[in-house]
């Protein structure tokens, strides 16, 4: 009895033993999760700082297209005012006329720059490029071509007909 009570007693320590280790394999399973978990938050928070970059510098790339164009404005406004000036220093005759022609002139471009800025798309494409696309200028390219092959090949052949019957 003393034998059997003695295995008994060994056999349910081992029972407590394997319990506690798969407690521990658990345990570890549940760790190791938990920082895959932590590993894949600092991942997206690092991706959304990045995109935050991204945009800040789009934003300034802005800014500075923006700052350029106003320089250009300026600068044709600056220009006028020059051609201004010497309009009023000059009064009579021919240079007069001149001048003054050359302020329209002026006027007229300053307002094509303004209505080109405003027309213009993000990423630099002209007004022109937005109202008929690329596929469409291509399709009447080839159209007007094949037209003026069709009319090569038609004058080809009747030369060839005419040399036939000369000959």
């Amino acid at each position: 009895e003393e034998a059997e009570s003695i295995e008994k007693v060994k056999e349910v320590e081992v029972e407590q033993a394997e319990a506690i280790e798969k407690i521990e394999v658990k345990y570890e399973e549940a760790e190791g999760i938990e920082t895959a978990e932590e590993v894949e938050v600092e991942e997206k928070v690092e991706e959304a700082e990045a995109i935050e970059k991204v945009e800040e510098v789009e934003v300034e790339q802005a800014e500075a297209i923006e700052k350029v164009e106003e320089v250009g404005v300026k600068e044709k406004v600056e220009e006028a005012e020059v051609i201004e000036k010497n309009r009023r220093k000059c009064r009579r005759g021919r240079s007069h006329r001149k001048i003054r022609k050359k302020v329209k002139e002026t006027k007229v471009e300053q307002a094509e720059a303004m209505e080109k800025n405003r027309s213009k798309i993000r990423g630099g494409r002209s007004h022109r490029n937005s109202r008929r696309s690329r596929s469409r200028r291509k399709s009447r390219r080839r159209r007007r071509h094949k037209k003026k092959n069709r009319r090569k090949s038609r004058r080809d052949r009747s030369h060839r007909k005419s040399r036939r019957s000369r000959s």
